[in-house]
Formats: C-alpha cells, sequence, structure tokens
C-alpha cells in the first residue's frame, strides 16, 4: 500500500526515490544547520597598543572608549582586506612586493648568492608576504582600489557639481595674501631696526640696498603671495597678526618693524590681495574630486560591509 502511495506521489523507480528525498533531506539539513562562517579576529593587541601609543603622543591625551572601538574597526577592516588580498594571489604580481621581498632576502642573507626570482621564492616560502608590514600596507591598498573599481562609482557631472557649488558656496573662500621683503635686524635692540627702518624711508633704498644692513635669514628674504596661516607657521603667531594690523591699502613700501620669533624684520610691502569669495570655475577642480573621493570611499564602504557578512567576527 505504501509503496502504492509513494509511487503515486513520485512516479518512477525507487532507487529515484531515495535520490530526490536524499537531496531534500542534505537541502534541509544545510537550512536548519548552516556550515559555520570563518573567523575574522580578534585584532592584534599588539597593533592595537601601537595605535593606542601613536594617538597619545600625537595628541597629547589618553585615547577615550569611542576612539579604542575606532583602532578595533579599523584593524579588523585592515585584516579583512588583507586576507581577501591573499586569497586574490595580489601578492604574486605586484612589483612593489617582489622587490619588499628581495630587499628583505639580501638583508637577511647578504652573502648568499641568488637571482631575483630565487629570492622572491624563497620570501615566500618563508611567508615574509605575511609578517611584513610594508607589504601587508601595500596589498591592503591594492584591495581596497581593486574594490573601488569594480563598484565603479559614477563620475559627477557639471550639473551636480554646480548644484554642490550653489548648496556650499559660503565655505569657498580665497584667502588674503601678501607679497613683501624683510631685512633681518635679529635681537640686537629695537632701535637699531628702527633706525634702519627710518633711513630706508629716507633715503628710499631699494630692498637689495637695506638687506646688506641685516643679518642673514634662513626662512629666505622674499615671500610672493603667501597667506597669513603662512606666516604663522614661518614666523609665529604674533608677527603674523602685527603685520596684517600693519599693512593698509596703499601702502607700498617700507612699512615698519615687526617683531617675529626670531627678532626684529624691517618690512618692505610690494603688494597684497585681499580675501574673496571663490568662482565656480575656480573651485570647480576642487569639487570634482572631493565627490569622487567620497563616492570612491562609500563604494568601498559597502563592498567591505559585504564582505564582513561572509565572516564571523571576533573583536576581544
Amino acid at each position: 500500500m505504501s509503496k502504492f502511495i509513494t509511487q503515486q506521489a513520485l512516479p518512477g523507480p525507487a532507487w529515484l526515490h531515495f535520490l530526490a528525498l536524499g537531496a531534500l533531506l542534505h537541502v534541509g539539513v544545510q537550512w536548519l544547520f548552516p556550515p559555520p562562517k570563518p573567523l575574522l579576529g580578534p585584532p592584534s593587541t599588539a597593533r592595537l597598543q601601537m595605535l593606542y601609543d601613536s594617538y597619545a603622543q600625537m595628541t597629547g591625551e589618553l585615547p577615550g572608549s569611542a576612539q579604542l572601538e575606532a583602532f578595533i574597526d579599523r584593524e579588523l577592516r585592515d585584516e579583512l582586506l588583507f586576507k581577501k588580498a591573499i586569497e586574490s594571489k595580489l601578492h604574486l604580481s605586484d612589483s612593489a612586493v617582489s622587490q619588499r621581498l628581495i630587499r628583505n632576502m639580501v638583508f637577511l642573507f647578504p652573502d648568499e648568492e641568488a637571482t631575483a626570482q630565487e629570492r622572491i621564492e624563497r620570501g615566500l616560502a618563508l611567508n615574509m608576504h605575511l609578517t611584513d608590514e610594508v607589504i601587508r600596507r601595500r596589498l591592503v591598498q591594492m584591495m581596497g582600489e581593486l574594490l573601488v573599481a569594480a563598484a565603479q562609482p559614477p563620475v559627477p557631472t557639471e550639473s551636480e557639481l554646480r548644484d554642490l557649488f550653489n548648496d556650499t558656496r559660503d565655505a569657498y573662500w580665497a584667502p588674503a595674501t601678501i607679497s613683501f621683503q624683510h631685512v633681518f635686524v635679529g635681537e640686537d635692540s629695537a632701535d637699531a631696526a628702527r633706525l634702519l627702518l627710518k633711513r630706508a624711508q629716507a633715503e628710499q633704498l631699494a630692498p637689495q640696498e637695506a638687506l646688506r644692513q641685516g643679518r642673514p635669514f634662513l626662512g629666505g628674504t622674499r615671500f610672493n603671495q603667501v597667506t597669513y596661516r603662512d606666516l604663522e607657521g614661518k614666523f609665529g603667531r604674533e608677527f603674523a597678526n602685527d603685520l596684517r594690523v600693519l599693512v593698509h591699502t596703499d601702502n607700498i613700501g617700507w612699512l615698519g618693524v615687526v617683531a617675529s620669533v626670531f627678532g626684529d624684520h624691517v618690512i618692505f610691502l610690494e603688494g597684497q590681495t585681499s580675501e574673496r569669495s571663490l568662482d565656480f570655475e575656480e573651485i570647480v577642480d576642487d569639487l570634482r574630486w572631493q565627490v569622487i573621493q567620497e563616492r570612491k570611499g562609500k563604494a568601498l564602504d559597502e563592498a567591505v560591509a559585504r564582505l564582513f557578512d561572509q565572516f564571523e567576527v571576533l573583536r576581544s
């Protein structure tokens, strides 16, 4: 009777029934009990400690819990990209990796006679491509670039760039600049600098003539269309602020004495430009680069998120 019912539901020979039921059973087991995902992580404590120490050294403060989580995210992301790069055998076709392996082998075995290819093969056999930090960074970069290239993020159109510019145009300004020469007097006395200024103004000395009365200055004596922020980095904030106050629209020529962290400087103004808003044509290339980078970053984030789904991620 059961054989009759089976043949009614599944016509055909009995071996076909067993095959079909076996396939159904296999699919059911796979669905109910999927194979475990491969593990990713936990991140290396030594690498996390390096990030921790670097952050503390650069900022002068210890990283908080949010920053520590960001370190873990970064290490897991790099490990994922590195693992995928190795699986894709990118280390076997990149010239930078090959040169790094050769250099490592020459350093470890300086007296060994071997061809470049032999050194590469021996380096691979010693798993140098898995432990060398420079190779790791190179492969992480390459894998990221491949994922972005595969995603093909669209290049922004001019219409999109104009819309972005119109929405954010208040953010695009050309800073004020100044062109000047200076005679470095140093820290002898403020009187010496003022006397030189009076003489230069009275005799209408050219800057090159006045320079003979000053001291050598390693940073240069002529600055062309520099911003005040640039001057802060070269001479100090007080110098930049005092020079900004001293400068007037039509005051071309010998201006006055300005003190820096190095000493006193007698200033000869050659020209200046005021701060102004930028036109679209002046900023379009920067806008295009900005949008392209944002889209590449988004494409990489989405690709990495899909790859993370293939792993069971251990954060600690």
